[in-house]
């Protein structure tokens, strides 16, 4: 199975940073996508183990023994954390069959420590949101290696996993306009650079263009509209363009409006180019 790289490691920690607080961006308003309200299309079988995010990390801490004999192989219910991003997998050489999955984040103590839910349901970015806190039911599959809460990377896969509930956001992802951002940039580089490198975000603006890589597995991107002819705004996928999601974004007209979230920012000074990466559409 081919793992479509996300940056992982840097990015689980920066979107926890970034979803605890970001001074000086907008509070989420009227204006920030809300999720579609999502129901299991058939009853979910009740699971063998049923586990909380705190619970799971006592057993992360028990070791390895503990955490195959109590989930590898088991149907897990698990609850809490927060939705820190989203992803997709390749379950074909060529590229044409993927799982989309979604990565929950929690912080017990002084430790952080995630899990990855591939979904049942494709395109979970467009029935959940960063921030969020949901209950999901799926075949538990632990890292067969010890805990090293230091590589911050998923300590479990939940495999085939069903939406049980979405629960309230708990911690909101701030929004903001590409046109504001942009004239963030022109005003002060370097305190925008400072503001938003590595943060998660919720960006609204305008097609003006899609282009493509150059390696079929890449990730493609889009550009968005910017008030300053002189500063881009890039925004790289998180799926490659063979996904089913991408060839929907490639057939918008230029100049439609769309709303992205966001997993990380880098500011680009001396290109005058704002970089955002792992980005997906959310729904209005």
């Amino acid at each position: 199975m081919l793992f479509i790289e996300r940056h992982r490691s840097a990015c689980c920690l920066l979107a926890v940073i970034a979803l605890t607080g970001c001074d000086g961006l907008s509070s989420p308003s009227s204006s920030t996508p809300k999720t579609t309200s999502y129901t299991p299309k058939a009853p979910i079988s009740p699971a063998d183990v049923t586990v909380s995010m705190p619970q799971l990390h006592a057993d992360l801490v028990a070791g390895v023994e503990q955490m195959q004999k109590k989930y590898a192989g088991k149907s897990v219910e698990l609850s809490g954390g927060t939705i820190i991003g989203f992803g997709s997998k390749s379950t074909a050489p060529d590229l044409a069959t993927y799982v989309d999955t979604v990565n929950i984040w929690e912080r017990v103590g002084g430790s952080e420590f995630g899990v990855e839910c591939e979904m049942k349901t494709s395109r979970p970015w467009k029935y959940l949101a960063p921030g969020q806190s949901i209950r999901v039911q799926g075949i538990g599959q632990p890292k067969d290696e010890a805990y090293q809460p230091e590589l911050l990377t998923p300590q479990l896969t939940l495999q085939q996993a069903e939406l049980v509930e979405s629960l309230p956001l708990n911690r909101p992802v701030p929004s903001v306009t590409a046109d504001d951002l942009v004239r963030q940039f022109r005003k002060n580089p370097q305190e925008t650079k400072t503001k938003y490198n590595g943060r998660s975000l919720i960006i609204q603006g305008n097609i003006e263009s899609v282009g493509k890589p150059l390696i079929e597995a890449s990730q493609p991107f889009l550009m968005l509209k910017s008030p300053q002819a002189d500063i881009a705004v890039k925004c790289s996928s998180g799926v490659p363009q063979s996904h089913p999601y991408w060839v929907e974004i490639q057939a918008k007209p230029i100049g439609a409006p769309i709303t992205l979230f966001v997993e990380s920012t880098e500011i680009l000074v001396r290109e005058k180019q704002i970089s955002l990466f792992n980005v997906y559409e959310m729904p209005e």
